[in-house]
């Protein structure tokens, strides 16, 4: 039996196993998929030279930023009172220690 290209079939159609079947088909769907691609994307499709804008080194000055930098302002204040708390009662126990 010969096919539309000049190969010749191994099997005739009614006794073809399901491996054949299926490359076959996958072959050809592949098929389709490159050419429906390579029609979708024209090939003189004007590409834009510009880059893409890359981020911003100088945030601008938003009030969710400057509320973000007050909040740092205080944990950063209630952090340095609580190790100022944790050093002079350090430093009073050692004076008691010695004394005794």
């Amino acid at each position: 039996m010969l096919r539309h290209h000049g190969s010749v079939d191994r099997y005739p159609i009614s006794r073809r196993p399901l491996t054949v079947v299926l490359r076959r088909a996958m072959s050809s769907a592949a098929l389709l998929v490159t050419a429906l691609l390579l029609a979708a994307s024209p090939a003189g499709a004007a590409v834009d030279p510009t880059p893409a804008p890359g981020p911003s080194l100088d945030p601008p000055q938003t009030p969710t930023f400057s509320d973000d930098i007050r909040q740092r302002l205080i944990i950063g204040v209630i952090v340095v009172v609580l190790l100022g708390i944790v050093w002079y009662g350090r430093r009073i126990r050692r004076k008691r220690q010695k004394s005794s």
